[in-house]
C-alpha cells in the first residue's frame, strides 16, 4: 500500500474545514466529518487512481470526490501526496495554481 502525505495547504485545508463544521454543526459532527475524510484517505491508499484527472488545472493531479469537498492529489512513486481539500463550490482551478 501506498504511503499518504498531507501538503501544507492540505493540512491547513483540514484544520480550517474541522474549525468550520465544529463551530457550524458542533464537535461530534466535525470528528466524523473528519473520520469521513480519513477514511477517503485509506480509500486513496488502496485504489490510487480511483480519481479523475484535473488536467485542465495541472498535468498529473487527480480528483476525489468526499461528500461537499474535493482531495486534489499527485502520484510520485510510492507516495500519494494531497496538494489541497476544497470545498466543491469553490474555484479550485484558481486555488491550486
Amino acid at each position: 500500500m501506498l504511503s499518504l502525505e498531507l501538503t501544507e495547504s492540505a493540512k491547513k485545508d483540514l484544520k480550517s474545514i474541522t474549525r468550520y463544521t465544529k463551530r457550524e454543526w458542533g464537535k461530534e459532527q466535525a470528528v466524523a466529518y473528519k473520520a469521513m475524510l480519513d477514511k477517503q484517505f485509506d480509500l486513496l491508499r488502496q485504489n490510487p487512481r480511483m480519481g479523475h484527472q484535473k488536467s485542465e488545472v495541472r498535468e498529473g493531479i487527480l480528483c476525489v470526490a468526499a461528500r461537499q469537498h474535493l482531495i486534489f492529489y499527485q502520484l510520485e512513486d510510492t507516495t500519494i501526496y494531497v496538494l489541497r481539500i476544497l470545498h466543491s463550490s469553490m474555484d479550485y482551478a484558481r486555488q491550486l495554481q
